[in-house]
């Protein structure tokens, strides 16, 4: 594809410009239907409102200088599709010095976009300075946004790494691993469209592909699929995860990212959280959000100015980079969650996927629950917040093994940072995070039935029992025999170091809990009263209250003398 056409057209009747454009087009020089709504406004969302029709006779210029909302850079640089509120004030900053206006501080600007070429920048960035400064002049060919004087280039940059996955795989067998990526993780973390992948899986066989970044989608997809393919795995695999690793750290860090390659860090994080250690697949996570960041997905096209006119895309491509961010979030914010590190934090105005979003959604409301609705730095607003995320993720609804097992991760996740909050919870939610846990279990069961390796297929029993010791009541040791049944059962059917660890320090964590608990009853033994001896009886000690001598009633005559002093029973 090249750079600057829109992969995914607009189908529809071409349209017409009106005589009289409603303010939203007007602003932004596009065409206009005249109806209200129109076109335009529809498909964006806009408020479509229509100022009063002008007179035929034209103002004069220093007029129309004057009435003019838009800085004198606007006409450079373009403009998006914007918010509801159809004033160029409220989407672009105000310059000192210019037509009377007043400079608005940088934390409120926005930026220049590029959605074509995936490209972002802040108003106050020193790659946009220039262009920025240039149009304000009146300068009728602005610099490029582009790193001017960034450092003093006495050396040559590293040359961009490429990816040729043609050859280390046949098309048939890419063909077969996107199978199995389509048929087992699609249906949990789902964003690729299959359609448009197996179209460009044969164009760039037949040598027709134009996306030199989509060789990094394949190579995600076939080794997330040689993965879950079993005794199907590919030969290749490890060079598929290398090239990957390569041509990402060099095409998309060292350069500018594009689409296909936020596609296929996705790909890569997933593949990571899967194959190696916590810390490298958080790293792969945070990198992930940067690179959206970079490319300017994580704000709906709108929300900032375009670089040009030229420069909006598609709505099936819209969709396509919501599904993308909001997945690539969500991998964030769950494995931060889960290893307890910090999340990446941007100011979010990306709208939610809409179109076949029943893929992506479920895996998304899942992190939607441990995103904060606030920040606070005080102990009862931190509890009251983790127990809101609580709440939220115990009622959520979740069709898929893999969704439920996520779900109680993220459960146990809340219930660690509450108990060291030194929270005592309710015996409600504690019951309601034990029966989460069960449904779990079950989960992994049957993935486990189908050899499906999710990440959490091992963490998850191994959690519960950690959290069911935690507990330490009747209730949570009534699920530990199946917790660790599961692990053991995981542990014949996936002999790996990584279960049999497991399952030893479980075995070794409910082993010191019995010891503590025997303890416990030794020392409640020493302080129950010993057997009294005969001869001790015999000198008048009293029994105790069990003694079967103190309730006699043979004779009908109650034993009151040895109860009560001699002089006191009467003969």
């Amino acid at each position: 594809m090249e750079e600057g056409q829109n992969a995914f057209p607009i189908s529809g009747s071409k349209r017409q410009r009106s005589r009289h454009a409603c303010e939203p087009c007007r602003i932004r020089k596009r065409k206009c239907d005249g109806s209200e709504p129109c076109q335009q406004c529809t498909q964006f969302e806009y408020q479509c409102t229509f100022a009063e029709k002008p007179s035929g006779r034209s103002p004069p210029k220093s007029r129309r200088l004057e009435t003019s909302s838009a800085p004198p850079y606007a006409s450079a640089s373009g403009l998006s599709p914007g918010s509801e509120n159809v004033s160029v004030h409220s989407i672009l900053p105000a310059v000192n010095g210019v037509g009377g206006r007043t400079f608005v501080p940088s934390s409120e600007q926005p930026g220049l976009s590029d959605p074509v070429r995936a490209k972002f920048w802040t108003a106050y960035s020193a790659v946009a300075f220039p262009r920025l400064l240039a149009t304000e002049f009146n300068a009728e060919n602005a610099p490029r946004l582009h790193c001017f004087a960034w450092n003093v280039g006495i050396r040559p940059e590293e040359p961009e790494a490429e990816a040729d996955v043609a050859s280390l795989l046949t098309l048939d067998e890419a063909r077969r691993l996107a199978d199995v990526y389509f048929a087992i993780v699609h249906p949990d973390i789902g964003f690729l469209d299959r359609n448009v992948y197996e179209k460009n899986v044969t164009d760039r066989w037949n040598g027709s592909l134009d996306d030199r970044g989509y060789d990094c989608v394949i190579c995600g997809v076939t080794a997330l699929g040689s993965y879950f393919a079993g005794q199907g795995a590919h030969p290749n695999e490890q060079k598929f995860v290398r090239t990957l690793k390569e041509v990402l750290q060099s095409s998309s860090v060292i350069y500018y990212p594009t689409i296909s390659h936020i596609a296929a860090w996705i790909l890569r994080t997933v593949y990571l959280r899967l194959t190696t250690r916590p810390n490298a697949a958080w790293l792969s996570s945070c990198a992930l959000v940067h690179l959206l960041e970079s490319t300017g997905i994580y704000k709906d096209q709108g929300s900032t100015p375009f670089v040009s006119a030229e420069s909006s895309v598609g709505i099936a491509e819209i969709e396509y980079r919501r599904r993308l961010f909001w997945v690539a979030w969500s991998l964030n914010g769950m494995i931060s969650c889960e290893y307890g590190r910090t999340k990446i934090e941007l100011e979010v105005t990306c709208r939610k996927p809409q179109n076949d979003a029943k893929i992506s959604m479920p895996f998304i409301s899942i992190a939607d629950c441990i995103r904060p609705k606030y920040i606070s730095e005080k102990r009862e607003d931190k509890s009251t917040m983790l127990l809101s995320m609580m709440d939220e993720l115990c009622s959520l609804s979740v069709e898929t093994d893999f969704h439920e097992i996520l779900r109680s991760d993220m459960i146990f996740a809340i219930y660690r940072r509450l108990r060291l909050l030194q929270f005592r919870l309710s015996k409600d939610f504690s019951n309601r995070i034990l029966a989460a846990g069960s449904s779990a279990l079950e989960a992994v069961s049957n993935l486990a039935s189908k050899q499906l390796a999710w990440w959490n297929l091992l963490s998850c029993p191994f959690q519960f029992t950690c959290v069911c010791l935690a507990m330490d009541s009747p209730e949570s040791f009534a699920f530990m025999k199946k917790a660790v049944s599961t692990l053991e059962s995981l542990s014949r059917l996936f002999d790996t170091h990584m279960v049999r660890e497991a399952l030893q320090v479980a075995n070794t964590l409910v082993r010191l809990a019995r010891d503590r608990k025997a303890n416990d009853v030794r020392s409640l033994e020493a302080c129950m009263p010993q057997a009294a001896s005969p001869q001790t009886q015999s000198e008048g000690a009293v029994p105790g209250l069990d003694d079967p001598m103190l309730w006699s009633w043979g004779d009908d005559t109650f034993a009151w003398d040895l109860l009560l002093p001699s002089e006191q029973v009467m003969a």
